[in-house]
């Protein structure tokens, strides 16, 4: 995994919302999209597996 630069991330500007109730909801955004990610990575192992299953009753 890449290791971040500190002097970049020194002069680079981050903008954190002042109000409390704009950091709620853009976590509460992030966790949505995480939940969304989490749950179609799981539809894609078991649509792997699935695909192995019939690969395999194809050839045998």
């Amino acid at each position: 995994m890449p290791r971040a630069d500190w002097d970049f991330i020194g002069r680079t500007p981050f903008v954190v919302p002042k109000s409390e109730i704009e950091q709620q909801k853009i976590a509460y955004f992030l966790s949505a999209i995480d939940a969304k990610i989490d749950a179609v990575s799981t539809q894609i192992e078991k649509m792997e597996t699935f695909k192995k299953g019939i690969l395999q009753q194809m050839f045998v």
